[in-house]
């Protein structure tokens, strides 16, 4: 392996994580039914006051919103009245992120690719 190439890949599998990592998910408020209806992993919650909360493995109990929020020790079960809530929201897959994402990756990698084809020339 060239010297070059070990820096390509220093450069380039960082850069690649970051995008995934960053991109391809958004947040979109739904209706607090979708939780018994899709039970989705986690939800963001909107109480009455504007404060938010992560809960996961959400769930819908008689007139509460049940989860579990990471503690400083340990994960704690919480429970929001409804009539509290006044949105939530459910991560869920962004296409043209996603799209955008795959195709600027792919144009990024052969660019990369064609510098060091010109860079480095293979001698037969």
């Amino acid at each position: 392996m060239t010297p070059a190439s070990k820096c390509q890949r220093r450069i380039v599998i960082p850069l690649l994580l970051t995008c995934f990592l960053l991109g391809c998910y958004k947040w979109s408020v739904q209706p607090a039914s979708v939780v018994s209806d899709e039970a989705p992993e986690q939800v963001r919650v909107m109480l009455s006051d504007g404060s938010w909360v992560k809960l996961r493995s959400p769930e819908v109990r008689g007139d509460s919103i049940v989860g579990s929020t990471k503690g400083t020790s340990a994960d704690a079960l919480v429970a929001y009245s409804l009539a509290d809530v006044a949105a939530v929201e459910v991560r869920q897959t962004d296409v043209l992120k996603t799209t955008g994402l795959v195709l600027g990756l792919g144009f990024a990698l052969a660019v990369l690719i064609g510098f060091a084809a010109n860079r480095f020339e293979i001698v037969d």
